[in-house]
């Protein structure tokens, strides 16, 4: 068990060592230097209209493979067949733009992206996280990387979100999208702040998880244990996944300490093998509660 949990923790830092992702934007990524600098990885901006000329000609295999596993996964229950097409066109975009490139992850600055085109990136997210492709919201990169260690440490995919909530030990996260291979139960929905189609309202499987935050400079690692309590779409007043934590310490601590606002959900406790990986690349580790 000791040599399976090491070969995790080589695979995870294998994972971000020389990682080659590319960063869908309009603007460069500020933090794109020292994601590379601490990583020995390769930061690629890509110009929205590089994106549109893949979406342009989109393999058709791919969005029809798409509408299949969202139809068995989540089902097409209020979503409009032109709408969806759309959207569908998108992910198998960024799926053959990631192929032809050799990215390990893609992350994409969604809300500019959204003013252009109409649609959001959420199920293009969350197909492609399924699939094994980390693929992370608002070009954030400091996510991109704890993804690929959720995928690394877990087999399965880390779930994005914002600290939505704080009520004692109790922290809620949330966010639009997250990926298939995470869902207990879910639907299809419109995205919370523009109404454009589509993002996810999913549920997680009920037990222990790892929540963690990278700070901007990649230089400092938050981390946390807690056990959910309940998720969905608790609320319309919130981004459309949304989970609700118990935490091992106060969950006020993170409105002092977070080094970032996005955090990352994780299956399990994987504290250690974070900590380690986390020396191995000098990163700093402090752990909400203690």
């Amino acid at each position: 068990e000791e040599l399976e949990r090491l070969g995790r923790v080589a695979s995870a830092v294998s994972a971000l060592w020389r990682a080659r992702v590319g960063v869908i934007s309009g603007a460069e990524v500020s933090e794109a230097k020292d994601f590379e600098e601490r990583f020995g990885a390769e930061v690629e901006r890509v110009g929205h209209d590089t994106l549109r000329a893949y979406v342009e000609k989109a393999p058709p295999e791919y969005v029809s493979d798409g509408r299949e596993r969202l139809e068995r996964t989540l089902g097409l229950g209020g979503t409009e067949t032109g709408k969806l097409e759309r959207v569908l066109r998108v992910y198998a975009g960024i799926k053959a733009l990631a192929e032809d490139r050799g990215y390990t992850a893609v992350a994409i600055d969604c809300f500019p992206f959204i003013k252009q085109t109409g649609v959001t990136p959420c199920l293009a997210l969350a197909l492609l996280n399924s699939e094994g492709m980390v693929a992370a919201c608002e070009a954030d990169l400091t996510s991109t990387a704890l993804m690929l260690l959720a995928r690394a440490l877990t087999g399965r995919s880390g779930w994005m979100a914002n600290p939505s909530a704080i009520r004692g030990d109790k922290l809620v996260l949330a966010h639009c999208t997250a990926a298939l291979d995470l869902v207990e139960k879910g639907s299809i929905a419109t995205h919370f702040e523009t109404g454009s189609p589509y993002s996810v309202a999913v549920s997680f499987p009920g037990g222990a998880y790892t929540i963690a935050s990278l700070s901007y400079d990649f230089r400092e690692l938050a981390v946390s244990l807690g056990r959910l309590e309940e998720s969905g779409m608790l609320s319309a007043e919130r981004c459309r996944t949304q989970a609700v934590f118990k935490l091992e310490g106060s969950a006020t601590e993170i409105l002092e300490k977070a080094p970032a606002n996005h955090h990352v959900m994780m299956l399990g406790d994987v504290s250690r093998e974070l900590k380690e990986v986390a020396r191995v690349f000098g990163l700093r580790v402090y752990k909400y509660g203690g």
